[in-house]
C-alpha cells in the first residue's frame, strides 16, 4: 500500500518535470511559460487592481504563481516594472502615420493629447510615475518621437 503510495507521488512529480529540451531552451534562472510580457501584464493587472502602490515584486510573482526572485530574470526592480507597465500602457496610444502628421498636423496633436489623456486616466495610478519620469522612456516612447 504504502509503496503504492510513493509510486504514484513519484509519477505525478515525474510528469511534472520538463523534458531536456524544454530545461535546455529556457536556460539557467528561466521558468518555463514566465517571460518580461508576462511579468509585465501580470504587473499591469496588479496596477489596475491595486494600484501602483499595490504593485510590488511580491504581489506580481503571488500572480504568476512564481517566487519573487524568478521575476528578477525579467525585471531588474519594481522601478523598472513600474516603467515597462507605463511603457505598455502608453502603447494603446494610436501613433499617427506620417501622411496624416504631414497633411493636419495641428489635429494629429490634438487626438494624440486626447489618446494620451485616456489613456492616463483609465491607468490613473501610473500619473505619479509617468510625472517622476517626465513621460515615457521604453519603446513606445519613440514611436511617438519619431514625429518630431
Amino acid at each position: 500500500m504504502i509503496l503504492d503510495i510513493v509510486q504514484y507521488n513519484w509519477t505525478l512529480y515525474s510528469m511534472s518535470m520538463p523534458d531536456a529540451e524544454e530545461v535546455a531552451m529556457r536556460g539557467p534562472g528561466r521558468r518555463a511559460g514566465l517571460d518580461r510580457a508576462a511579468v509585465v501584464a501580470a504587473g499591469r493587472d496588479a496596477l489596475r487592481d491595486a494600484g501602483a502602490s499595490g504593485l510590488s515584486m511580491r504581489g506580481v510573482a503571488r500572480r504568476l504563481g512564481v517566487a519573487p526572485n524568478a521575476l528578477y530574470s525579467h525585471v531588474g526592480n519594481r522601478g523598472e516594472l513600474l516603467d515597462l507597465v507605463l511603457d505598455d500602457v502608453l502603447g494603446s496610444v494610436p501613433v499617427p502615420t506620417e501622411d496624416r502628421v504631414a497633411s493636419t498636423p495641428v489635429e494629429v496633436v490634438r487626438d494624440l493629447m486626447l489618446a494620451s489623456y485616456d489613456v492616463i486616466v483609465d491607468h490613473a495610478g501610473l500619473v505619479p510615475h509617468f510625472l517622476a519620469r517626465q513621460g515615457a522612456r521604453g519603446e513606445h516612447a519613440g514611436s511617438t518621437r519619431q514625429h518630431r
